[in-house]
């Protein structure tokens, strides 16, 4: 079995935990995920199976939309309702004004400084490994992008806000959470974490985890539907399956999915300085 499931993971278990269900539901040994959700969050999960996860490289810049609970007043040490709280603040009278005034100044290319508690990489270890075993943990700032932030909600007796983001690869809402929490003049932690979209996937198509047997498996092609698609010449083809370049005049995409002549996506090329296509990825199984 080779494609992509679209998962709609529930709170309180781990991405790793619904690869392993999923090898043993489909009974595929290859099954990864694209982009960890944090235990307490919910949404979509994009999972590959079998040579699905050739996909990853491809999607792995797609934007995400996130709707997030905030609650103001208390700060945790993960950025979220499940860590022990750190900080306490008053919460000032905010209006709606103002809370969509802060938010929006959050719009645009900025950066950010992921959180300790993150699967992030460090000297061989994932970052909360060392936070949780109580070491210092250093973390270099990355670029994000916010392309949209909205206010849903907001209660003042519950001091508490809802918002929804459009984000970029590499951003943390725990973090965003925390850095409005701090322009309204207070602090905040995340007690609710919903991500509706992963690119062209979105929760509202994706199967429960108790659901995987029949979970819809969307071909590689299919997965792929993000980026233009080129047909195919036979010589081309044969051109293709060797992983030779390819001279494309009348394509400007900086990537394109290369259908073979019976429909079937054969490659992932990219353009390259000179304005040929080289192979990226092929698709074609060698057996």
């Amino acid at each position: 079995m080779d494609g992509i499931i679209v998962v709609d993971k529930p709170a309180g278990v781990t991405s790793r935990e619904v690869d392993n269900l999923a090898k043993k539901v489909l009974d595929e040994p290859g099954v990864g995920h694209l982009g960890t959700l944090d235990p307490f969050a919910t949404g979509v999960l994009v999972l590959g199976v079998g040579r699905g996860t050739k996909c990853f490289p491809f999607m792995e810049d797609l934007s995400k939309t996130y709707r997030a609970t905030l609650a103001l007043g208390a700060q945790t040490d993960t950025g979220e309702h499940t860590g022990a709280i750190i900080q306490t603040a008053p919460v000032p009278q905010l209006s709606l004004e103002q809370i969509k005034e802060v938010l929006e100044s959050f719009l645009g290319e900025t950066e950010q400084l992921p959180p300790s508690y993150s699967a992030k990489h460090v000297d061989g270890k994932r970052a909360y490994e060392i936070a949780r075993s109580g070491g210092q943990v250093k973390l270099a700032p990355q670029k994000i992008r916010i392309d949209r932030i909205k206010l849903i909600d907001f209660n003042s007796e519950e001091k508490t806000m809802v918002f929804e983001a459009d984000v970029s690869k590499g951003t943390y809402i725990r973090t965003l959470g925390e850095d409005v929490a701090k322009k309204l003049n207070t602090v905040g932690h995340l007690t609710a974490l919903r991500r509706l979209r992963v690119g062209p996937f979105r929760a509202d198509f994706g199967c429960a985890p108790e659901d995987l047997k029949t979970a819809k498996v969307l071909s590689m092609n299919e997965a792929l539907s993000f980026l233009p698609a080129v047909e195919l010449t036979p010589a081309q083809v044969k051109a293709v399956s060797y992983g030779s370049p390819l001279f494309l005049s009348d394509q400007t995409a900086e990537r394109i999915r290369c259908i073979g002549t019976d429909g079937q996506l054969l490659a992932v090329y990219g353009r390259d300085r000179s304005g040929s296509y080289r192979c990226l990825r092929g698709f074609v199984s060698k057996k």
